[in-house]
C-alpha cells in the first residue's frame, strides 16, 4: 500500500495551513483597507475555524488515499485542488503587489507536497 504521498500531502497541507491561519485575518485586512469593501475582513477565530474545516476534509481524502494506494477519486480531486491552491496563492500576491497569506510557503511546502503525492502513487 502506497501510504508516503497522502501523509506527505496532510502534512504539507498541515504546516501551511497553520501559517495560513496565522496570516489571514491581516491579508483580508490590507485587502478591505484597498477595496473598502468590509465584508471581506475576517477574525482570527474565522480564520482558524476555515482552517479546521479544511483540515478535516484534507484529512478524509488523504486517509482515503492511503486506504486505496492513492487511487481515491475524493484523494485525488483534493491533491489537485491543493495544487491549484499553490497557483491562487501567487496570483493573489501578484495581484496585491505584495505578501498574502501562505504565499511563504505555497512553493516550497506545498507544491512538493503535490508532487509527491503524483509520484508516489
Amino acid at each position: 500500500m502506497s501510504w508516503k504521498g497522502p501523509i506527505a500531502l496532510f502534512a504539507a497541507c498541515f504546516i501551511h495551513d497553520i501559517k495560513e491561519a496565522f496570516a489571514f485575518p491581516a491579508t483580508s485586512d490590507r485587502l478591505v483597507d484597498r477595496t473598502g469593501i468590509k465584508q471581506l475582513r475576517i477574525t482570527p477565530h474565522q480564520s482558524w475555524m476555515a482552517v479546521a474545516l479544511m483540515g478535516t476534509l484534507v484529512a478524509a481524502a488523504c486517509g482515503r488515499g492511503v486506504r486505496t494506494s492513492g487511487k481515491s477519486k475524493m484523494y485525488r480531486a483534493v491533491a489537485a485542488g491543493l495544487e491549484a491552491h499553490v497557483a491562487s496563492h501567487l496570483i493573489a500576491s501578484i495581484a496585491q503587489r505584495g505578501y498574502t497569506a501562505g504565499v511563504a510557503s505555497a512553493l516550497p511546502v506545498m507544491l512538493p507536497g503535490g508532487a509527491r503525492r503524483a509520484s508516489r502513487t
